[in-house]
């Protein structure tokens, strides 16, 4: 396995500071880009391990702690998650203009992973944002009209 640089950064959504786990191949480049998004218990820790495995394999990757925003801790009932998804999806919009600023990632090579709650707010946002050229989701869907 490749060494991985890690690196922690932030950007501002919604007046609020949200942390970013970076992780980056070992060699000097631009990549294309991962933004990777936790599930409804709020463990971005849980994202380390594919975020480096995709580092290994030349991706730029960028785990979203997304409730930031909103000071939550996890989102284990659906008012929570009802009251909070707009909020949440404008954060994730953010880290995409934050991530295609990155002087490391190619802006034209996107995408967003996802699991559980963090996918259906992956394929929201890609929905409607051009900016996002992939999608991968496990275990999420798109909310009934």
């Amino acid at each position: 396995m490749h060494p991985v640089q890690e690196s922690i950064s932030s950007f501002t959504s919604g007046g609020k500071a949200i942390t970013v786990d970076c992780y980056f191949p070992a060699e000097v480049g631009v990549f294309p880009a991962v933004i990777a998004l936790h599930g409804s218990g709020g463990n971005h820790a849980s994202m380390s391990d594919p975020a480096c495995a995709l580092a290994t394999q030349g991706f730029a990757v960028f785990v979203v702690h997304y409730f930031d925003r909103t000071g939550t801790t996890d989102a284990n009932d659906k008012q929570t998650i009802f009251r909070n998804f707009p909020a949440w999806g404008k954060t994730v919009w953010d880290a995409v203009s934050h991530v295609a600023e990155h002087p490391q990632v190619d802006a034209n090579r996107i995408a967003l992973l996802g699991f559980s709650l963090g996918a259906y707010l992956a394929l929201s946002v890609a929905s409607v944002d051009s900016r996002v050229k992939a999608v991968v989701e496990f275990f999420g869907g798109l909310p009934e009209k």
